[in-house]
């Protein structure tokens, strides 16, 4: 039977531990979500973490942290989801947490698992406030982790929260800077209409008269 975390009984996180995710609030949304995988790798003793969107049948690395050269593994890479590590967790087809993938029939013998010397793996989903999923919350490290547990679970979720949030507030920024850019290009427009009215107007009125040759020019 599959399960998410290890046998290790869960434990709450540390005063240091919460005190990090008190201050990501403060951040700015790109900030917030590095910071996110920061401090996930860091207090899970990883060696790299990454944000993943699913688009269509990809999965595209959206943040990294860590040593992303040793897993080949770049921001803004797209791999194809089917049979990736994160369809698999999200499906169910392999726990959130796996202390060590040589021990795990579904992960040990990929190709992306020997290629990528991947030991240990935890994955968590990223919900958007609409219920949507957008894609995957990780770390990965070459070497098994046997420690990892029920806390750690906790904080990626706690964190995969917090990026979502990050990755909304950067979609509604994006979306605010159209609308100010729509209604510039509007606005200029309008003041191109108004002055064209403005000259047809004078044209048509009579106010404009042709000012006779050789007439000195305003002091």
């Amino acid at each position: 039977m599959i399960t998410d975390t290890s046998a290790q009984e869960p434990r709450g996180l540390n005063t240091k531990e919460l005190e990090s995710l008190a201050a990501l609030s403060a951040e700015s949304p790109t900030r917030r979500i590095d910071h996110a995988l920061e401090i996930a790798r860091q207090i899970l003793g990883m060696d790299f973490g990454y944000v993943t969107e699913f688009v269509g049948d990809e999965q595209i690395l959206r943040g990294v942290s860590g040593d992303s050269a040793s897993f080949d593994m770049t921001q803004g890479d797209g791999y194809p989801l089917d049979g990736t590590y994160c369809q698999r967790m999200v499906v169910g087809s392999i726990p959130k947490i796996v202390p060590n993938t040589a021990e795990n029939e579904e992960l040990r013998d990929l190709a992306v698992t020997k290629l990528s010397v991947i030991g240990s793996y935890v994955g968590v989903p990223i919900y958007l406030s609409d219920g949507s999923m957008y894609g995957t919350f990780c770390t990965i490290s070459h070497q098994p982790q046997s420690d990892l547990g029920e806390r750690h679970l906790l904080l990626m979720q706690i964190l995969s929260h917090i990026v979502a949030a990050g990755i909304e507030q950067q979609r509604l920024e994006k979306e605010n800077e159209r609308l100010r850019t729509k209604m510039a290009e509007m606005q200029s427009d309008f003041d191109e209409f108004e002055e064209d009215r403005r000259v047809t107007r004078i044209l048509t009125s009579g106010e404009f008269k042709t000012i006779p040759r050789g007439t000195p020019p305003p002091q």
